[in-house]
C-alpha cells in the first residue's frame, strides 16, 4: 500500500491538470481573437453580466458546483432535467430538456442553433463578439434561464 501512494498522487495532478486544459481549450473556443469584446458596451448591465459568467463558468451548473464537492466528472449530472447528462455549458444551451430552458431557447436562440453539436455551440460563443443580434439573444436566454432556474 505504500508503494502505491506515490503512483496515486502524480496520477490525480495529472487528472487535475488535464481537465484545467480541458476548460481552457474550450475557452479558446468561445474567444478565438484577443482583443476588446463589443458586446460588453453593446448590451445592457444583466445581459453582458449572465453572457460573462457564462463564458467564464463563473456559474452553478452542475459541472462546476460539483467540482467543490469532489463529484467524478462524468457523475456531474444536469441538476435542471431528468436526462443523467453532464451538466455543463453545452448541455444547457443545446439539449437540456427542462420546460423553461426548452422554452427560452426556442424563444431567444432557435434562429441560431441549426445543427445541435459542439461546432455549432462554439461558433455561437465565438460570435457574440460580432454580432449585437446574437449577443442580445444569448444574454436574454441567460437572464431568463437563470430567473427561473437559479443556475448563473
Amino acid at each position: 500500500q505504500i508503494m502505491a501512494t506515490p503512483l496515486k498522487l502524480p496520477f490525480t495532478r495529472s487528472l487535475s491538470l488535464l481537465l484545467l486544459l480541458i476548460c481552457w481549450l474550450l475557452y479558446k473556443y468561445y474567444k478565438a481573437n484577443l482583443g476588446f469584446e463589443k458586446y460588453l458596451l453593446s448590451l445592457n448591465g444583466l445581459n453582458r453580466k449572465y453572457i460573462i459568467k457564462f463564458r467564464l463558468s463563473n456559474h452553478k451548473l452542475s459541472i462546476e458546483k460539483c467540482r467543490y464537492n469532489n463529484v467524478d466528472r462524468f457523475r456531474r449530472y444536469c441538476d435542471l432535467c431528468n436526462d443523467n447528462v453532464l451538466g455543463d455549458e453545452f448541455h444547457l444551451f443545446m439539449e437540456c430538456s427542462n420546460n423553461y430552458v426548452v422554452q427560452y431557447r426556442n424563444r431567444f436562440l432557435r434562429p441560431f442553433i441549426n445543427n445541435v453539436n459542439m461546432f455549432t455551440f462554439c461558433n455561437i460563443m465565438e460570435c457574440i463578439s460580432l454580432d449585437n443580434h446574437l449577443a442580445y439573444s444569448v444574454g436574454q436566454f441567460l437572464l431568463n434561464v437563470n430567473q427561473k432556474c437559479r443556475c448563473l
